[in-house]
């Protein structure tokens, strides 16, 4: 399983095109009237940035950033 890296190329009142570091995958997510991104689409595809350790990305977490302290993990 890959985990993109995404850094933004441009972000403007119509939406946010992004590129991942490795695999050069473009992602595009459109912006509503308010100019708020679609949440669903931004947590599936930022899974490495939202991350926490335990729970059920604690494993991405570890692949990531290693192994956290015993007194971030959730109990």
């Amino acid at each position: 399983m890959h985990i993109h890296t995404y850094y933004t190329i441009n972000d403007n009142s119509e939406g946010k095109k992004e590129i991942c570091n490795q695999c050069k995958k473009i992602l595009l997510t459109k912006k509503d009237s308010q100019g708020r991104i679609d949440n669903k689409k931004y947590l599936k595809e930022h899974v490495g940035d939202t991350a926490q350790p335990g729970g059920r990305t604690g494993k991405i977490f570890e692949k990531l950033y290693g192994k956290a302290p015993d007194d971030l993990r959730y109990k």
